[in-house]
């Protein structure tokens, strides 16, 4: 294993340590999670279940408000931990949260992989 591949499995193992709880698995850079997604106060987090394994069932959007103090930040890392805490959960092959896209106002939707 070559020196590039043995930072990426430390920094997997690092992130997994971070999130034990998470019912997804968090795929943002390390460098990242203390990237600000929005200067505002409180946003409003979108889950689609557009994909293809949602054909036969309902496949209403799921919304979760996360909100943050004065002295803080909505960050990467404060929105998978609040995600986190509201028992977000994805059941299906793309269950990598890869970031958020903002979608309108305070609105943005969960970009995921696999």
């Amino acid at each position: 294993m070559d020196e590039e591949e043995e930072k990426y499995i430390r920094e997997l193992r690092i992130i997994d340590d971070m999130f034990p709880n998470a019912k997804f698995i968090p795929s943002i850079n390390l460098e990242n999670l203390d990237d600000i997604v929005s200067d505002k106060k409180e946003i409003i987090i979108k889950q689609n279940f557009t994909c293809y394994h949602y054909d036969n069932i309902n496949n209403r959007s799921k919304y979760f408000t996360i909100k943050c103090r004065e002295n803080e930040s909505l960050t990467n890392k404060y929105i998978i931990t609040e995600l986190i805490k509201q028992k977000m959960k994805i059941d299906y092959d793309h269950r990598f949260v890869e970031g958020f896209n903002h979608l309108n106002n305070n609105i943005y939707e969960i970009i995921t992989g696999s």
